[in-house]
């Protein structure tokens, strides 16, 4: 029986590659047997691929960004193997709450410590980081189609959709329908490589951090970019937070993102799930 399964994308970059080699040492060094995966970019032929594989071992270590770390949580939930990450992606986001070098994640890989974390779940996706409608979906599904991401395409993205994007009406929970930027649904606290919604979310509370930004105006809109990036957003008349255990979104045809994946339409229902994520840590 194997003991761990790798998963990488194959057209990863530079830092995707060192980890790989370093893995491969690692392999000859401690002669353990291990599976490696190779992603297609089909996320149902993936997922059932590496539920499969999963079967037989007790940690699937992840070398990629979010929207890798997405494929395998959804590959594994509800699996009694831990998930070890190896960051490599583009924005990394999910990996920032950590404050790890590159040698400590990779002492993960064969630490003896877990750490369980809530999921969140939207339709029939789970995911591990953030998710949300309007601007954010926005941002994702103008960079779906680009066939390679880098850290400022989320800039590049991000500032495109500031000034074009004409918000949203949202309803939310049986609340009336109000004009809305977008809903930002926090399991973690980084979003967009490095941007901060909730810096402060504890993703082992059994709770979401939400945040309404309201203001659809270009001053506003503005104002909200620039609150996150000074870690005063909440303060803005037009921004409210709160926490709970789930959101409905009841406006019908809206794209909905998490992880920076579309992950489908609303009307839909965001829960949290405590304690679904097994993580290797130090």
């Amino acid at each position: 029986m194997a003991e761990f399964l790798v998963v990488y994308k194959p057209s990863s970059g530079r830092q995707a590659q060192k980890h790989l080699q370093w893995l491969k040492r690692q392999e000859q060094k401690h002669q353990i047997t291990w599976l490696w995966y190779g992603t297609t970019g089909e996320f149902e032929t993936d997922c059932q691929t590496i539920r499969l594989l999963a079967n037989t071992v007790t940690q699937v270590i992840v070398i990629g960004g979010d929207g890798t770390l997405h494929l395998v949580v959804n590959a594994t939930v509800d699996m009694p193997c831990r998930l070890a990450l190896l960051p490599a992606g583009t924005g990394n986001d999910f990996a920032r709450q950590f404050p790890f070098s590159e040698a400590q994640w990779r002492d993960t890989v064969f630490s003896d410590k877990t750490q369980r974390m809530d999921l969140g779940k939207v339709g029939g996706r789970y995911f591990h980081n953030i998710g949300g409608v309007g601007f954010n979906a926005a941002v994702v599904e103008a960079l779906s189609v680009k066939n390679k991401r880098h850290p400022l395409s989320y800039v590049t993205a991000g500032l495109s959709q500031l000034f074009c994007f004409a918000g949203v009406s949202l309803e939310l929970d049986g609340r009336n329908a109000v004009p809305t930027m977008m809903l930002v649904v926090a399991n973690g606290r980084y979003f967009a490589a490095g941007l901060r919604p909730a810096p402060n979310n504890d993703n082992q509370d059994g709770q979401f951090e939400l945040l309404l930004f309201k203001g659809c105006k270009g001053w506003q809109r503005v104002a909200s970019f620039v609150g996150m990036l000074l870690q005063l957003h909440t303060s803005l008349p037009f921004v409210e937070a709160w926490n709970s255990e789930s959101i409905t979104v009841r406006t019908v045809g809206l794209p909905i993102e998490a992880d920076g994946e579309l992950v489908g339409m609303t009307p839909a229902t965001f829960e949290c799930l405590p304690e679904k994520l097994q993580l290797a840590v130090l």
